[in-house]
């Protein structure tokens, strides 16, 4: 009996430890990837915005791909994140900013993929010198409204795994068309607020999410991952809008801040 219980009581410990790496170890696995991609920039490497200013091109043209985030669904057409960006990018570069935002309220990474597959988009892809993808908040929100919210947390994984695959055929065929573009990620935010049931649980699983993302954009030679957790979170409320799920004006504004921070203090080229 006493050995009966002493194996429990060591499978017990080893699940602990397991659940924990689970929900642990990406934290660990993006800051590795953070201090890979995003080093400051050394000589003969220079940030996104020194490489833009500094290169031939009069225009630089950028391609917005994604779903409501893109779109700026609830606010001003010519004030949110996308625009903000580009209005940016061209007063640190000096250099006028083509846009083309393709960005569909609801679009999932599955979405996503059959509309670049279809060949649609290859000559604005051939031509951009940047391009924004944000996907993956729908995936997610619609898993969860065919069932119960901790039924689509239990089908995480397999959501996950889905979202690699579609994004693995984006990359394919932008790389293919594009070797040399800037592609721009935005991490997934937690909406939820900090005394939702599930705030907790959703805060340890986004990293799982985001991990995704990071290792997702070591497939292209120059890329950055805006760290939108930093200004869409619990301690910045007024950065949602009243639907409480999408980035309000504000939020809008504070994405596109921090996605040209980034884009001065990060190193347009990887380190091998």
């Amino acid at each position: 009996m006493k050995k009966f219980v002493k194996i429990c009581i060591v499978l017990l410990v080893l699940g602990g430890i397991a659940s924990a790496l689970w929900l642990y170890l990406p934290y660990y696995q993006i800051s590795s990837l953070k201090n890979k991609t995003m080093g400051q920039p050394e000589e003969g490497s220079p940030s996104h915005i020194t490489y833009l200013k500094e290169s031939g091109i009069d225009t630089i043209h950028m391609l917005a791909l994604g779903d409501s985030v893109i779109t700026g669904f609830g606010t001003d057409p010519k004030a949110n994140f996308v625009q903000s960006f580009s209005a940016g990018l061209s007063e640190q570069t000096g250099k006028e900013v083509f846009l083309r935002n393709e960005g569909i309220n609801g679009l999932t990474s599955k979405k996503l993929y059959d509309i670049v597959q279809r060949g649609r988009l290859d000559e604005e892809i051939k031509q951009s010198e940047v391009i924004i993808l944000n996907v993956g908040g729908n995936d997610i929100l619609r898993a969860a409204r065919h069932s119960d919210f901790a039924t689509a947390i239990g089908t995480f994984d397999t959501l996950q795994s889905e979202f690699v695959d579609n994004m693995t055929g984006v990359s394919d065929i932008i790389l293919t068309l594009n070797p040399q573009v800037t592609i721009v990620l935005l991490e997934l935010y937690n909406p939820l607020p900090i005394d939702h049931t599930f705030y907790s649980l959703s805060d340890k699983l986004l990293p799982k999410w985001n991990l995704r993302l990071y290792q997702f954009a070591q497939n292209f030679n120059h890329s950055v991952v805006v760290q939108t957790t930093k200004v869409i979170n619990s301690s910045h409320p007024d950065h949602l809008s009243v639907d409480r799920v999408h980035p309000s004006q504000d939020g809008h504004i504070a994405i596109s801040q921090q996605a040209l921070e980034q884009f001065a203090k990060e190193k347009h080229s990887k380190s091998n």
